[in-house]
């Protein structure tokens, strides 16, 4: 009796199953995956003093997803910032205070270090970096402004970032 299996093949012809069709999908699916991390990674890493930085500043624990996208939202519109991050955990472990509050209570800031505290502080809580047509949204559900109401309130999914509804008083 002749069978599609037991007929002879050609050497040419080449061998194809369905489960090895699907490993190698399988396979190609998690190496551009792993491939699509690499950058992800590599700005996890750069991004690991200005987590600090900001985890000392928000007194949280934060995700690093968003710690690596407000970093490198924060880095293109500042190609000092490494630098400014860098000065301001110096500045902190210098003090060392065990809080923010007692931080900015017992230190002097220089209006640099003092604009690099603002602008961690308001990105991680408006979950924006930037403002007016400069502005870039990271993390907008996520922003630390709506964790006080978070589970009770929900969080708007209209306009484009905090205070878009209207101009920005004088």
């Amino acid at each position: 009796m002749y069978r599609p299996e037991n007929r002879p093949r050609s050497i040419n012809q080449p061998q194809f199953s369905r489960r090895a069709l699907v490993k190698g999908a399988a396979t190609a699916v998690a190496v551009a995956g792993f491939a699509g991390s690499l950058p992800a990674l590599a700005a996890d890493d750069a991004a690991g003093p200005f987590t600090r930085a900001s985890e000392f500043l928000t007194s949280r624990k934060l995700n690093p997803v968003l710690a690596g996208r407000y970093y490198v939202a924060l880095k293109k519109r500042d190609p000092q910032f490494d630098a400014e991050v860098s000065r301001l955990l110096g500045i902190i472990a210098q003090a060392k205070a065990s809080d923010v509050d007692a931080f900015l209570a017992s230190t002097q800031l220089d209006q640099q270090s003092s604009s690099t505290v603002t602008k961690i502080i308001s990105s991680w809580y408006l979950g924006t970096v930037g403002e007016g047509a400069d502005a870039e949204l990271v993390g907008y559900a996520e922003a630390l402004m709506y964790e006080p109401t978070r589970g009770i309130l929900v969080v708007p999914s209209y306009g484009g970032g905090p205070n878009s509804w209207g101009e920005k008083p004088v």
